[in-house]
């Protein structure tokens, strides 16, 4: 049965490789239709070319975007060109879909301004950065937010099924992966029970990461235990600009007073259950307090992003505060809904801020200039 659902996802591929070919002979046929000579035909498109790299240097993106466009326009004038053109038309237009159903901006709470006051008082380079997200993000700062850091995937697990046990009006899932494993397996089975006895339960999962190693039956298997589900940007048979876009995010929200991010998706390699990569080293935190609701708001706009449908954000919105606070919490989301750089420019700001060290731990490490060229710096001011 696994070879098949590969074999299903790679015959997918293939078709959408094939009908992306078919689609730019299709306009290139059309071009050649017109009476132009070839000469004529080759510089219109070395000029517009070259337009199109001029542009590029001052379009607001990073070196590694406007170099790999810069590249493929260049090495290949014509077909650069239009894939350009096709893309930045396409990308704008899904955009637009994505973001059809405009979010009331009373859907985020206000932020404490006496705390704020305080704050800037205290910490007036760490107060620039929580309004920097806050403008870029619209997510806000909150106190009586407790967090607690999971140095590895197996300790926060067994957190996490223990919270999804006490959960008595919502659960809503978000990953980039759920596979196939004993980590799915147990979770689902409190998932149903839940589900079944009258707890709201929503999953949301990319495409591309769950491709090939979604349990059998999944969406059938959640559609009669009363579980909703929606897939972020799937295939399709149409030319997509979109399809690199994807849903990294792993966010597990409970009754709005519990939430769960980090790096762990939903896989037995990410609790060790599994070592398939040896022992996996990554990392979660777990909030209970305010900060919960901008997870629940992330959820919802993506949620609602797919749907096309208004979600009532009132609805699962819970009051729970906590007496003592360990500080000052701003989750916020950097992603496919919004086209911006927020989870970049808040790492550049705290590297450029580093009084003593800066230490990284990640699974993945692909930086750009950018990122690297700070990370020099900070390191040759020492």
């Amino acid at each position: 049965m696994g070879e098949r659902r590969i074999f299903v996802a790679v015959f997918k591929f293939v078709i959408l490789i094939f009908w992306t070919m078919f689609q730019f002979v299709a306009i290139a046929l059309v071009f050649n239709s017109f009476n132009i000579s070839l000469i004529y035909y080759f510089v219109f498109f070395e000029i517009i070319s070259v337009i199109f790299v001029i542009h590029l240097n001052y379009k607001d993106k990073n070196t590694s975007y406007k170099i790999s466009w810069i590249v493929l326009i260049l090495l290949i004038p014509v077909v650069g060109a239009l894939i350009y053109i096709f893309s930045m038309i396409g990308i704008k237009r899904n955009f637009n879909k994505i973001n059809k159903i405009e979010l009331d901006k009373d859907v985020f709470p206000k932020e404490d301004q006496d705390m704020l006051s305080s704050f800037k008082n205290e910490n007036k380079m760490r107060y620039n950065e929580t309004r920097l997200i806050k403008n870029i993000s619209d997510y806000g700062c909150y106190i009586n937010t407790k967090v607690d850091y999971f140095s590895s995937g197996e300790d926060m697990y067994k957190k996490l099924l223990e919270e999804l046990k006490n959960a008595k009006k919502f659960i809503f899932l978000e990953y980039f992966i759920i596979s196939k494993s004993k980590m799915w397996d147990e979770i689902f089975e409190i998932l149903k029970e839940k589900a079944n006895n009258g707890v709201e339960v929503r999953v949301l999962v990319d495409y591309v990461g769950s491709l090939v190693v979604l349990p059998k039956n999944f969406k059938r298997s959640l559609k009669v235990n009363n579980i909703k589900l929606k897939i972020f940007n799937p295939f399709k048979i149409i030319l997509n600009f979109m399809l690199n876009y994807r849903d990294h995010r792993k966010i597990t929200v409970i009754d709005g007073t519990v939430a769960f991010t980090g790096g762990i998706n939903i896989g037995d390699e990410y609790i060790n259950e599994y070592k398939k990569y040896g022992y996996w080293k990554d990392m979660a935190v777990c909030l209970k307090g305010e900060a919960v609701y901008s997870f629940t708001i992330m959820f919802l706009r993506m949620w609602q992003s797919i749907s096309k449908k208004k979600e009532d954000f009132s609805k699962y919105k819970t009051s729970f505060k906590l007496e003592k606070s360990q500080g000052i919490v701003m989750p916020y989301n950097s992603g496919p809904i919004k086209p911006d750089g927020a989870a970049e420019y808040v790492y550049l700001n705290i590297i450029n801020s580093a009084k003593n060290y800066i230490y990284i731990t990640t699974p993945y490490l692909v930086i750009g200039y950018e990122m690297t060229l700070a990370l020099c710096l900070a390191a040759k001011g020492e």
